[in-house]
């Protein structure tokens, strides 16, 4: 997101914690948090069954594990409009000892993480996962 602002990285993910921190308080006090298109957030627990007229219920001891749930919204977590397709895989080359390469040091960097012939789908220096 910060690439698409003015916004510095930093206040992105500030913005962001805060929001989450905000919304988790109202959904400790038992409100349903609408957080647009991602989905609402609801508060959720589950309690240890009691036997009716055996013992009685007590919330503070039967009620364990208060969870938030997401409810995702399908509008924003549907995919439309892609398409697949099948990649052969292209098994790499076993590399060949050099007589001479043994007796030198190697002056390989260590920065290049695909072996020659593959390569990655989504680009090259691409973070796959974070914002």
């Amino acid at each position: 997101m910060a690439r698409a602002t003015t916004f510095t990285g930093a206040e992105v993910e500030a913005v962001l914690r805060l929001a989450a921190e905000i919304a988790k308080k109202h959904v400790e006090n038992g409100n349903i948090v609408d957080f647009g298109d991602i989905g609402t957030l609801k508060p959720s627990f589950k309690s240890i069954q009691v036997e009716k007229g055996v013992e009685e219920f007590n919330a503070n001891v039967h009620i364990v594990k208060p969870v938030v749930r997401l409810s995702p919204s399908k509008e924003y977590f549907e995919l439309r409009g892609v398409s697949f397709e099948r990649f052969e895989r292209v098994e790499p080359q076993p590399k060949k000892k050099d007589d001479d390469a043994s007796a030198s040091p190697s002056t390989s960097s260590g920065t290049d993480s695909t072996t020659e012939g593959e390569s990655d789908p989504l680009g090259p220096n691409e973070n796959h996962t974070g914002l």
